[in-house]
């Protein structure tokens, strides 16, 4: 998928790990560069062939992946609808942008917009978020888990202080993103800057661990993890689309949108990290 941004309104995104930060990029061509830089350091293809991510129309009845390529695209019938339950889709065309086409991949362009065109056969996706497609592959070898957020914010006074002392750092801002059990949660945190080094950080933790997955960057008022976030994660937008778990490791979708696009991830609980293992990007800017 190639996406042409002006330079003035390029889309930054960092992606980083357990203390590793990149270099924020300028472009949506280099977003994804970064993202595929981060799927290659985790060698598993065929769970990387078997989710692809997209977006539907205002209806929530059609799909389109925005992948680049896909040599069996066929092969994908499973997505999530808006209620989180698995679904069939059906796969129709490999459908052409119309002239009409100003670049943005949302629901408001989705007529004019290229990619693979799915149909959903019952229920409805959701346009809240990226859409979610796999093959049945990719799903039966793994355990579904239901995205469940809780009612009110909740951190206990041990789990505050145990990423407090894993990120030597105070607590700014959180949200629990799913409950996972009785014990055992997905947080973001947003944490007060250090000069001028900020962090974010994607935590899995549970009674005996903490994986995570951290988004570093040099504070700026105006733009520090992504163009116009106003010096702030902005931790009531990411969001979990889907958790699974597949031989005792737990995996997760995360979407985080921004002032100009949305970015989706699939993550693999990897020791004391959350590792990417494949990602998109969608070009959503307001016009």
């Amino acid at each position: 998928m190639k996406i042409f941004i002006p330079s003035l309104l390029a889309a930054t995104l960092l992606f980083s790990c357990t203390n590793k930060s990149t270099t924020q990029k300028t472009n949506q061509d280099s977003i994804k560069d970064t993202i595929q830089t981060a799927t290659n350091t985790v060698n598993d293809p065929l769970d990387m062939a078997g989710i692809e991510f997209g977006f539907c129309d205002t209806d929530g009845k059609k799909i389109l992946l925005t992948s680049d390529s896909l040599p069996n695209p066929s092969e994908f019938s499973r997505a999530f609808a808006a209620d989180n339950k698995l679904i069939p889709v059906h796969y129709v065309e490999n459908k052409k942008s119309t002239e009409e086409d100003n670049g943005r991949e949302n629901e408001f362009n989705f007529k004019n917009s290229k990619g693979y065109l799915f149909e959903v056969k019952e229920n409805a996706v959701t346009s809240a978020n990226s859409v979610v497609c796999m093959t049945p592959g990719f799903v039966s070898s793994r355990r579904i888990i239901p995205v469940k957020a809780p009612a009110i914010k909740e951190l206990s006074a041990a789990n505050k202080a145990r990423i407090e002392k894993e990120k030597n750092r105070k607590i700014k801002d959180y949200r629990c993103l799913t409950l996972l059990g009785k014990d055992s949660a997905i947080y973001l945190f947003e944490f007060e800057n250090v000069g001028l080094s900020a962090l974010a950080t994607l935590a899995y933790i549970t009674p005996d661990k903490i994986a995570c997955q951290d988004f570093a960057a040099e504070y700026n008022e105006t733009s520090t993890w992504r163009v116009d976030d106003g010096g702030n994660f902005g931790v009531e937008y990411f969001e979990v689309i889907a958790v699974f778990v597949k031989n005792g490791k737990l995996e997760i979708v995360t979407d985080w949108p921004g002032a100009e696009g949305t970015n989706t991830e699939f993550l693999r609980e990897n020791g004391n990290e959350l590792k990417p293992l494949k990602g998109q990007s969608r070009y959503t800017a307001p016009e």
